[in-house]
């Protein structure tokens, strides 16, 4: 190395230790600028301009840890990625399961009475979280809201699941007139399904459902369990094999896709009663809640298919969508 270059180099490890020793004193030592400027008799502004040259080198670096709230780096990733409206991603990696469900529905009924003013048809699905979300709901006394149940009902009365129920709570919330869905959520033939939906009662909650200005949704694994838990009394056990054939990952208000958001098992979904998949993406807001590693299947392959457009998640979930596609590179659908 010549004479000139080693002197260019040692001025740049002289600049880098003085970077060092002024980020010390200032992150460490908790002195002030002026202080600093005292010590090293150099000006207030240069010492400003040396801190901020130290985090451009990568001598300080910051890193913000998540304590009870929100991941909001994880958040605006998902956000851009997906063209979302809205995302909350909790951060639950030293949460209970209860505590991490507590915290999702306190996020979501927020940003539900955040809406409301603007809400005039509201549409509810299924699920835990979902049921825990509308718990939380401030709800107001204003009138003129109506309330839709979106898919049929389900044999099973259990929380999360009790449609009627669920549809009936949010009506209180919110002074709301109430539209049910009075019909089963699934039969044996699909034509019988077809003529189930022309009825007049039936049709009319369809179509409310269609136009609801913001739908509220869980988002459902394909996992053995949940086969007998959700369609208890159906007996589609023996559906499971085929879904998972299918290559079934995840599904929205009784209806079936992949992890690239295509629909599938449509014999199945055919035999549904409840708003389409293709139909959720016109609505104007869908508001899906789901938490987990073992949703992150579901949750990615919803956002691909782009069936919902407001998330509420935790940050296991989203490092589990993480670490199947870590780039996004597949490209997405638009609403």
């Amino acid at each position: 190395m010549s004479n000139s270059n080693q002197a260019i180099e040692q001025k740049k490890i002289a600049y880098l230790e003085l970077l060092a020793e002024v980020a010390s004193m200032y992150y460490e030592q908790q002195l002030t600028q002026a202080e600093i400027a005292d010590q090293l008799f150099i000006s207030r502004s240069r010492i400003s301009r040396l801190i901020a040259a130290a985090h451009k080198e990568g001598i300080i670096s910051i890193k913000v840890h998540h304590f009870g709230e929100r991941a909001y780096e994880l958040e605006d990733l998902l956000k851009r990625a997906y063209n979302l409206k809205e995302v909350i991603v909790v951060n639950n990696l030293e949460k209970t399961n209860i505590e991490t469900l507590n915290q999702m529905a306190a996020f979501g009924a927020r940003y539900i009475d955040s809406q409301i003013d603007e809400v005039k048809i509201i549409g509810v699905s299924w699920g835990r979280s979902l049921a825990a979300t509308i718990e939380a709901l401030k709800g107001s006394s204003a009138s003129g809201r109506e309330i839709v149940q979106i898919i049929g009902g389900t044999l099973n009365q259990s929380s999360g699941v009790d449609l009627a129920s669920l549809t009936q709570k949010l009506i209180a919330k919110y002074n709301a007139t109430g539209i049910y869905m009075n019909a089963p959520l699934f039969v044996n033939d699909a034509k019988v399904a077809d003529e189930l939906r022309q009825q007049l009662c039936i049709r009319h909650a369809l179509e409310k459902a269609r136009s609801a200005d913001l739908i509220i949704t869980g988002i459902g694994a394909v996992r053995e369990e949940a086969i007998p838990y959700l369609w208890a009394g159906y007996e589609k056990l023996d559906e499971y094999r085929d879904l998972k054939e299918c290559g079934a990952e995840g599904f929205i208000c009784a209806q079936f896709y992949d992890i690239q958001g295509r629909e599938v098992y449509t014999e199945f979904n055919d035999k549904v009663i409840g708003i389409r998949l293709k139909e959720l993406r016109d609505v104007k807001q869908v508001m899906a809640i789901a938490a987990g590693s073992d949703k992150a299947a579901a949750v990615l392959g919803g956002l691909r298919g782009g069936y919902f457009n407001v998330l509420i998640t935790d940050q296991s979930c989203n490092d589990g969508i993480l670490a199947i596609a870590p780039h996004f590179l597949i490209k997405k659908r638009k609403r």
